[in-house]
Protein backbone atom coordinates (compact mmCIF):
# COMPACT_ATOMS: atom_id res chain seq x y z
CA UNK A 1 0.00 0.00 0.00
CA UNK A 2 2.82 2.40 0.87
CA UNK A 3 4.25 1.75 -2.46
CA UNK A 4 1.28 2.46 -4.03
CA UNK A 5 0.92 5.42 -2.40
CA UNK A 6 4.19 6.55 -3.24
CA UNK A 7 4.09 5.76 -6.79
CA UNK A 8 0.42 7.32 -6.67
CA UNK A 9 2.29 10.72 -5.32
CA UNK A 10 5.24 10.40 -7.77
CA UNK A 11 2.30 10.15 -11.17
CA UNK A 12 0.78 13.10 -9.62
CA UNK A 13 3.96 14.83 -9.11
CA UNK A 14 5.10 14.37 -13.06
CA UNK A 15 1.79 15.02 -13.61
CA UNK A 16 1.80 18.36 -12.54
CA UNK A 17 4.73 18.88 -13.79
CA UNK A 18 3.99 18.24 -17.10
CA UNK A 19 0.91 20.42 -17.05
CA UNK A 20 3.16 23.37 -15.45
CA UNK A 21 5.59 22.98 -18.39
CA UNK A 22 2.10 22.21 -20.95
CA UNK A 23 0.56 26.03 -19.46
CA UNK A 24 3.84 27.62 -19.73
CA UNK A 25 4.68 26.79 -22.97
CA UNK A 26 0.73 27.30 -24.20
CA UNK A 27 1.64 31.12 -22.20
CA UNK A 28 4.84 31.70 -24.75
CA UNK A 29 2.63 30.55 -27.35
CA UNK A 30 -0.25 32.87 -26.65
CA UNK A 31 2.00 35.61 -25.89
CA UNK A 32 3.86 35.11 -29.19
CA UNK A 33 0.78 35.20 -31.33
CA UNK A 34 -0.34 38.30 -29.57
CA UNK A 35 2.94 39.80 -30.11
CA UNK A 36 2.09 38.81 -33.82
CA UNK A 37 -1.26 40.01 -33.90
CA UNK A 38 -0.14 43.32 -32.51
CA UNK A 39 2.66 43.16 -35.42
CA UNK A 40 0.18 42.39 -38.13
CA UNK A 41 -2.35 44.95 -36.82
CA UNK A 42 0.15 47.82 -37.37
CA UNK A 43 0.85 46.82 -40.49
CA UNK A 44 -2.22 46.91 -41.84
CA UNK A 45 -3.04 50.32 -39.84
CA UNK A 46 0.43 51.66 -41.69
CA UNK A 47 -1.21 50.03 -45.14
CA UNK A 48 -4.61 51.73 -44.94
CA UNK A 49 -2.81 54.91 -44.03
CA UNK A 50 -0.63 54.71 -47.02
CA UNK A 51 -3.90 53.39 -49.15
CA UNK A 52 -5.80 57.14 -47.49
CA UNK A 53 -2.29 58.92 -48.73
CA UNK A 54 -2.21 57.07 -52.33
CA UNK A 55 -6.44 57.99 -52.46
CA UNK A 56 -5.49 61.44 -51.28
CA UNK A 57 -2.78 62.03 -53.53
CA UNK A 58 -5.35 60.46 -57.07
CA UNK A 59 -7.61 62.90 -56.05
CA UNK A 60 -5.56 65.53 -55.68
CA UNK A 61 -4.19 64.11 -59.42
CA UNK A 62 -7.53 63.85 -60.33
CA UNK A 63 -7.77 67.52 -59.95
CA UNK A 64 -4.88 68.69 -61.44
CA UNK A 65 -5.90 66.64 -65.00
CA UNK A 66 -9.43 68.24 -64.66
CA UNK A 67 -7.41 71.25 -64.50
CA UNK A 68 -5.00 70.34 -67.07
CA UNK A 69 -7.85 69.71 -69.12
CA UNK A 70 -10.23 72.88 -68.71
CA UNK A 71 -7.45 74.14 -69.49
CA UNK A 72 -6.32 72.58 -72.85
CA UNK A 73 -10.05 72.96 -73.65
CA UNK A 74 -9.08 76.87 -73.42
CA UNK A 75 -6.39 76.65 -75.71
CA UNK A 76 -8.07 74.63 -78.19
CA UNK A 77 -10.73 77.18 -78.53
CA UNK A 78 -8.06 80.23 -78.68
CA UNK A 79 -5.64 78.17 -81.25
CA UNK A 80 -9.27 77.84 -83.30
CA UNK A 81 -9.74 81.36 -83.11
CA UNK A 82 -6.04 82.16 -84.02
CA UNK A 83 -6.48 79.74 -86.91
CA UNK A 84 -9.71 80.93 -88.14
CA UNK A 85 -8.21 84.47 -87.73
CA UNK A 86 -4.85 82.93 -90.13
CA UNK A 87 -7.11 81.46 -91.92
CA UNK A 88 -8.70 84.91 -92.83
CA UNK A 89 -5.48 86.40 -93.84
CA UNK A 90 -4.31 83.87 -95.57
CA UNK A 91 -7.29 84.12 -97.88
CA UNK A 92 -7.00 87.52 -97.53
CA UNK A 93 -3.58 87.76 -98.71
CA UNK A 94 -4.59 85.32 -101.11
CA UNK A 95 -7.23 87.19 -102.74
CA UNK A 96 -4.79 90.62 -102.79
CA UNK A 97 -2.04 88.50 -104.83
CA UNK A 98 -5.04 87.21 -107.22
CA UNK A 99 -6.23 90.43 -107.07
CA UNK A 100 -2.52 91.62 -108.10
CA UNK A 101 -2.00 89.24 -110.66
CA UNK A 102 -5.14 90.07 -112.87
CA UNK A 103 -4.54 93.64 -112.40
CA UNK A 104 -1.24 92.53 -113.77
CA UNK A 105 -2.62 90.52 -116.44
CA UNK A 106 -4.90 93.14 -117.52
CA UNK A 107 -2.32 95.90 -117.68
CA UNK A 108 -0.79 93.55 -120.01
CA UNK A 109 -3.34 92.55 -122.03
CA UNK A 110 -4.13 96.29 -122.45
CA UNK A 111 -0.67 97.00 -123.63
CA UNK A 112 -0.51 94.32 -126.09
CA UNK A 113 -4.18 95.47 -127.20
CA UNK A 114 -2.84 98.93 -127.84
CA UNK A 115 0.45 97.43 -129.32
CA UNK A 116 -1.49 95.45 -131.65
CA UNK A 117 -4.14 98.27 -132.27
CA UNK A 118 -1.00 100.63 -133.29
CA UNK A 119 0.57 97.63 -135.34
CA UNK A 120 -2.82 97.32 -137.55
CA UNK A 121 -4.49 100.26 -137.12
CA UNK A 122 -3.25 100.90 -140.69
CA UNK A 123 -3.70 98.65 -143.37
CA UNK A 124 -1.66 97.49 -146.70
CA UNK A 125 1.44 99.37 -147.64
CA UNK A 126 2.84 99.84 -144.30
CA UNK A 127 2.07 96.68 -144.02
CA UNK A 128 5.16 94.56 -144.86
CA UNK A 129 5.89 91.09 -145.28
CA UNK A 130 8.45 89.57 -143.56
CA UNK A 131 11.25 88.16 -145.72
CA UNK A 132 13.20 85.13 -144.24
CA UNK A 133 15.52 83.35 -145.58
CA UNK A 134 15.00 79.90 -144.24
CA UNK A 135 11.51 80.27 -145.91
CA UNK A 136 9.76 77.11 -147.42
CA UNK A 137 6.74 78.27 -148.68
CA UNK A 138 5.89 80.68 -152.01
CA UNK A 139 2.41 81.48 -152.23
CA UNK A 140 0.17 83.51 -154.28
CA UNK A 141 -3.54 84.37 -154.80
CA UNK A 142 -6.10 82.39 -156.63
CA UNK A 143 -6.02 82.98 -160.00
CA UNK A 144 -6.34 82.06 -163.87
CA UNK A 145 -3.14 80.10 -164.49
CA UNK A 146 -2.29 81.37 -167.79
CA UNK A 147 -2.11 84.91 -166.04
CA UNK A 148 1.13 85.90 -164.78
CA UNK A 149 2.67 85.47 -161.38
CA UNK A 150 4.12 89.19 -161.50
CA UNK A 151 0.52 90.45 -162.36
CA UNK A 152 -1.59 88.53 -159.80
CA UNK A 153 0.01 90.27 -157.49
CA UNK A 154 0.12 93.52 -157.74
CA UNK A 155 -2.53 94.41 -155.96
CA UNK A 156 -3.90 97.21 -153.84
CA UNK A 157 -4.01 97.76 -149.77
CA UNK A 158 -6.62 96.05 -148.34
CA UNK A 159 -9.61 98.18 -147.26
CA UNK A 160 -11.65 96.20 -144.57
CA UNK A 161 -10.40 94.48 -141.67
CA UNK A 162 -12.49 91.27 -142.67
CA UNK A 163 -10.63 90.43 -145.84
CA UNK A 164 -7.13 88.96 -146.46
CA UNK A 165 -4.21 91.07 -146.77
CA UNK A 166 -1.92 90.72 -150.06
CA UNK A 167 1.36 89.51 -150.69
CA UNK A 168 2.44 91.77 -152.55
CA UNK A 169 6.19 91.03 -154.17
CA UNK A 170 6.27 87.65 -156.46
CA UNK A 171 9.30 85.56 -155.20
CA UNK A 172 9.19 86.65 -151.34
CA UNK A 173 9.71 83.58 -149.03
CA UNK A 174 8.27 83.65 -145.32
CA UNK A 175 7.27 81.36 -143.27
CA UNK A 176 3.80 79.93 -143.14
CA UNK A 177 1.52 77.30 -141.62
CA UNK A 178 -1.48 75.94 -143.48
CA UNK A 179 -4.40 76.81 -142.05
CA UNK A 180 -7.24 75.01 -144.32
CA UNK A 181 -7.31 73.20 -147.71
CA UNK A 182 -9.38 72.71 -150.18
CA UNK A 183 -7.39 72.17 -152.89
CA UNK A 184 -3.40 73.03 -154.76
CA UNK A 185 -5.52 75.80 -156.28
CA UNK A 186 -7.60 76.60 -153.03
CA UNK A 187 -5.44 76.83 -149.61
CA UNK A 188 -5.64 79.26 -146.73
CA UNK A 189 -2.28 79.68 -144.79
CA UNK A 190 -1.24 81.67 -141.67
CA UNK A 191 2.28 83.84 -141.52
CA UNK A 192 4.32 82.56 -138.77
CA UNK A 193 5.38 86.23 -138.17
CA UNK A 194 1.55 86.67 -137.20
CA UNK A 195 1.44 83.97 -134.38
CA UNK A 196 1.30 87.13 -131.50
CA UNK A 197 -1.68 88.44 -133.28
CA UNK A 198 -3.39 85.41 -133.21
CA UNK A 199 -2.56 84.82 -130.04
CA UNK A 200 -3.83 88.14 -129.02
CA UNK A 201 -7.03 87.99 -131.19
CA UNK A 202 -7.76 84.16 -129.50
CA UNK A 203 -7.53 85.76 -126.16
CA UNK A 204 -9.44 88.62 -126.58
CA UNK A 205 -12.29 86.93 -128.73
CA UNK A 206 -12.97 84.38 -125.39
CA UNK A 207 -12.32 86.35 -122.98
CA UNK A 208 -15.37 87.09 -120.72
CA UNK A 209 -19.06 85.25 -121.30
CA UNK A 210 -21.06 86.10 -122.96
CA UNK A 211 -24.69 87.16 -121.94
CA UNK A 212 -27.77 85.82 -122.79
CA UNK A 213 -29.56 89.49 -124.56
CA UNK A 214 -27.29 88.65 -127.43
CA UNK A 215 -28.86 85.71 -128.51
CA UNK A 216 -31.28 88.29 -130.27
CA UNK A 217 -28.56 89.92 -132.60
CA UNK A 218 -29.30 90.23 -136.24
CA UNK A 219 -26.88 89.90 -138.94
CA UNK A 220 -26.85 90.65 -142.84
CA UNK A 221 -24.30 89.31 -145.44
CA UNK A 222 -20.73 90.13 -144.87
CA UNK A 223 -20.71 90.97 -141.48
CA UNK A 224 -17.90 90.72 -138.64
CA UNK A 225 -19.12 88.81 -136.07
CA UNK A 226 -17.39 85.88 -133.59
CA UNK A 227 -18.85 82.36 -133.54
CA UNK A 228 -18.35 78.91 -132.04
CA UNK A 229 -16.16 76.61 -134.28
CA UNK A 230 -18.31 73.08 -133.58
CA UNK A 231 -14.80 71.08 -133.09
CA UNK A 232 -13.23 72.49 -130.20
CA UNK A 233 -16.36 74.66 -128.92
CA UNK A 234 -13.80 77.84 -129.08
CA UNK A 235 -14.85 81.43 -130.38
CA UNK A 236 -13.05 82.61 -133.63
CA UNK A 237 -13.60 85.58 -135.56
CA UNK A 238 -15.32 85.17 -139.13
CA UNK A 239 -17.48 86.76 -141.94
CA UNK A 240 -21.58 85.71 -142.70
CA UNK A 241 -21.59 84.53 -146.39
CA UNK A 242 -24.71 83.18 -145.76
CA UNK A 243 -27.90 83.34 -144.20
CA UNK A 244 -30.84 80.05 -143.59
CA UNK A 245 -33.85 80.68 -141.83
CA UNK A 246 -34.72 77.33 -139.76
CA UNK A 247 -37.72 76.92 -137.53
CA UNK A 248 -35.99 77.28 -134.52
CA UNK A 249 -33.79 80.45 -135.56
CA UNK A 250 -31.65 81.37 -138.30
CA UNK A 251 -28.45 79.92 -139.23
CA UNK A 252 -25.58 81.93 -140.74
CA UNK A 253 -22.62 79.92 -142.96
CA UNK A 254 -19.48 81.90 -141.15
CA UNK A 255 -16.08 82.15 -142.81
CA UNK A 256 -13.63 81.80 -140.31
CA UNK A 257 -11.60 84.80 -141.29
CA UNK A 258 -8.35 83.62 -139.33
CA UNK A 259 -8.06 80.30 -140.30
CA UNK A 260 -10.14 79.99 -144.09
CA UNK A 261 -12.91 76.87 -143.02
CA UNK A 262 -16.76 77.75 -143.32
CA UNK A 263 -19.52 76.03 -141.27
CA UNK A 264 -23.20 76.64 -140.37
CA UNK A 265 -23.43 78.13 -137.40
CA UNK A 266 -26.15 78.28 -135.25
CA UNK A 267 -27.83 82.07 -134.40
CA UNK A 268 -26.98 81.37 -130.41
CA UNK A 269 -23.43 80.88 -131.14
CA UNK A 270 -22.61 83.69 -132.95
CA UNK A 271 -21.90 87.44 -131.47
CA UNK A 272 -21.21 90.42 -132.51
CA UNK A 273 -17.34 90.98 -133.29
CA UNK A 274 -15.59 93.02 -129.92
CA UNK A 275 -14.47 96.23 -130.76
CA UNK A 276 -10.46 95.81 -130.22
CA UNK A 277 -10.16 92.72 -132.98
CA UNK A 278 -12.04 94.94 -135.76
CA UNK A 279 -9.15 96.52 -136.34
CA UNK A 280 -6.98 93.40 -136.73
CA UNK A 281 -6.66 92.12 -140.61
CA UNK A 282 -7.68 88.77 -140.82
CA UNK A 283 -4.63 86.43 -140.37
CA UNK A 284 -5.87 83.60 -142.97
CA UNK A 285 -4.49 84.27 -146.49
CA UNK A 286 -6.14 82.77 -149.43
CA UNK A 287 -4.02 81.13 -151.77
CA UNK A 288 -3.13 79.05 -154.54
CA UNK A 289 -0.32 77.00 -156.37
CA UNK A 290 1.73 78.91 -158.85
CA UNK A 291 1.71 78.03 -162.31
CA UNK A 292 -0.76 74.15 -161.96
CA UNK A 293 -3.24 73.48 -163.88
CA UNK A 294 -5.04 69.78 -163.99
CA UNK A 295 -3.90 67.61 -166.58
CA UNK A 296 -6.38 66.60 -169.99
CA UNK A 297 -10.01 67.22 -168.51
CA UNK A 298 -9.42 66.25 -164.75
CA UNK A 299 -10.69 68.95 -162.11
CA UNK A 300 -8.88 69.08 -159.11
CA UNK A 301 -10.93 67.91 -156.73
CA UNK A 302 -11.84 69.88 -153.04
CA UNK A 303 -9.87 68.56 -150.38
Amino acid sequence: YQEKRMASESLKEDFETFFALFKQNCLEKIEELEDKLRRETKKVKRREEDLEDEQAALEKEKKKLKADRESLVEEKAEFQKKKKQFNEEDERAALEKEKKKLKSEREEFERKQVEFGRNYAVFGGKQADTHDENSSVFASEPGNPDESPESRFEGVATQSPFASRDIRYFGSQMEVTISHVCSPTDFYFQKRSDSDSLDFVSNAVNAGHMTASLYTSRFQLNDGCIAIFSVDLTWYRGKITSIRELQDGSSYLVHFIDYGNSEWVHFTNVRPMPRQVKSVDSLAQHASLANIRPTGNQEIGRA
